[in-house]
């Protein structure tokens, strides 16, 4: 998370979080750069599957995912892709080889 800062992005900075009342889990990335956010949304709270990429953007996978189960069972999936390369990022595009 801090290569985003690094890099010259925002996406963690308080207060950006803070404007989005977002929320990072609290555990380490899978596979080092999958993870999941949670914003407050008029319905609630909504999680999102983001990856970061090497250069310390942010990528969303998934977004509006209506619960925290659901998200993890996704990011974990997508890490398990990435990990075993059959998932892969090219020119900021998720790729299934």
């Amino acid at each position: 998370m801090h290569h985003n800062a690094v890099m010259g992005y925002h996406f963690f900075s308080p207060a950006t979080m803070r404007a989005f009342s977002s929320r990072v889990q609290s555990m380490a990335p899978y596979a080092g750069c999958v993870f999941v956010t949670s914003d407050k949304s008029p319905r609630g709270r909504v999680y999102s599957v983001r990856c970061m990429l090497a250069d310390g953007s942010i990528s969303t996978h998934r977004s509006w995912i209506n619960t925290r189960a659901d998200a993890h069972r996704i990011a974990r999936t997508l890490a398990e892709g990435i990990t075993q390369g059959r998932v892969v990022w090219e020119e900021h595009n998720l790729v299934i080889k």
